[in-house]
């Protein structure tokens, strides 16, 4: 029954995305005029149409796998790719709490379900949304992944001195926010964020990258397709110790990952 009802979630995904495809718009701009132009910053290349479908598809499917997933999927079905980095995370977790930083790629938030059934408390500093659908929509959904909305920095800090062993102070950070530090992505300059390693460097608290993708290769991916592959989740984690390391791992794993991650946002090199 599960299997037929992802895969009719999967068909739904497809609709939606050749739709948004045709029809989308970001702050005047057609999503799909965005999405070519950051990727051709990220691959040097221009993408092919199959290419722009898929990014297109699994954008539709976060969506609706923010809707469904906490109830489809069980912990088997998502798999760490390195016990000996899960152990050390899980071992932070517990005795010192940890930062954690990804990026718009995947589904970061299996992780949040996945340790938040462990008895963690997972915080996530999120943007302040004016668009009530919006936010209704993110809190909601969010929430049946296990992790706790901070609007609010000065929030997030103050439980953190409450205590921080058995949580997780979570940040994406590929998209500039107040505060942030300029810097260079792929080659072109934008800002990102430094706060999770100030916060790190105040409360004495590792800092740890992570990605969830779905499963499967990119012919798996490439043209989009139901497939039991988008509901099975890999996961890696390490630890990072600087904001260059860090942004390493962003560039990586947003160049190896391109077809999953959020391209829609209008970056200072974008047009």
């Amino acid at each position: 029954m599960n299997a037929r009802f992802k895969k009719i979630l999967d068909k739904i995904a497809i609709i939606i995305s050749k739709i948004e495809k045709k029809k989308g718009k970001i702050q005047g701009y057609r999503r799909y005029d965005v999405a070519k132009r950051n990727l051709k910053v990220v691959l040097k290349r221009e993408i092919s149409e199959e290419e722009i479908d898929s990014i297109f598809f699994y954008h539709a499917l976060y969506h609706i796998q923010l809707l469904f997933l906490p109830k489809l999927i069980d912990q088997k079905s998502m798999m760490f790719e390195n016990q000996e980095e899960k152990e050390i995370f899980a071992k932070s977790l517990k005795n010192t709490g940890a930062v954690v930083v990804s990026g718009h790629i995947g589904i970061p938030e299996t992780v949040s379900l996945y340790f938040s059934k462990k008895g963690v408390k997972v915080n996530v500093l999120v943007e302040n949304l004016q668009k009530k659908s919006e936010k209704i929509f993110f809190n909601l959904t969010r929430k049946n992944f296990g992790l706790n909305l901070f609007v609010s920095l000065k929030d997030l800090v103050s439980d953190i001195k409450q205590g921080k062993n058995e949580k997780a102070f979570a940040f994406l950070v590929d998209r500039p926010i107040p505060g942030s530090k300029e810097t260079k992505i792929f080659g072109e300059k934008t800002k990102i964020t430094d706060l999770p390693f100030r916060i790190s460097e105040r409360f004495e608290i590792p800092v740890f990258w992570i990605l969830a993708i779905r499963s499967g290769n990119y012919e798996d991916k490439i043209p989009p397709k139901p497939s039991e592959l988008n509901w099975k989740i890999k996961i890696s984690v390490k630890q990072i110790k600087t904001f260059d390391e860090m942004i390493s791992s962003l560039e990586k794993s947003i160049k190896e990952n391109y077809i999953e991650w959020n391209p829609f946002f209008i970056y200072d090199f974008t047009f």
